[in-house]
């Protein structure tokens, strides 16, 4: 019952048995990950004649840097929460990688979009977006959790 009910998600607490901790699910732990990446795909395969005009220059290069951001802050804490990989130590050059890979093939795919390009300048900023989202998520939960572990551990009076 227990396995059964981790897989439902968020809604539906589950108790561990051997600790007692209420644990999440993989659907509320991957969905956010899966949507996000949908979404980027839904959004690129616009024809870029339908896109309104950047209001700034550069303002797309903001947009890849956002859209990846998130993307690999999603995939850092599917990767961390939900698998012993987020104990690795090289578990956000994973998540790197990953939505660096996706970015490159991305903008393949814009190849074949009407009025839309394939760039270097994009999938470069895709990676710096991939690099903030794992280091955002590393320094507020992944270090702040090391940091509540070590205090908590401590037996100084």
């Amino acid at each position: 019952m227990s396995l059964f009910c981790s897989y439902l998600g968020d809604s539906v607490p589950v108790a561990d048995s051997k600790s007692l901790s209420i644990t999440r699910g993989p659907i509320s732990l991957w969905l956010p990950v899966v949507v996000w990446a949908t979404l980027i795909a839904v959004a690129t395969s616009i024809p870029g004649d339908k896109l309104p005009p950047s209001p700034i220059s550069y303002f797309d290069i903001g947009v890849h840097v956002v859209l990846y951001g998130v993307l690999s802050f999603f995939l850092y804490r599917a990767l961390y929460r939900g698998t012993r990989l987020g104990t690795v130590g090289w578990a956000w050059l994973l998540v790197f990688v990953l939505a660096q890979l996706y970015g490159v093939l991305d903008e393949i795919h814009q190849l074949w979009v009407p009025n839309r390009y394939c760039t270097v300048s994009d999938a470069v900023a895709d990676g710096a977006g991939a690099a903030l989202g794992v280091l955002i998520y590393f320094v507020w939960f992944v270090r702040s959790a090391q940091s509540v572990n070590l205090k908590a551990t401590d037996s100084r009076p």
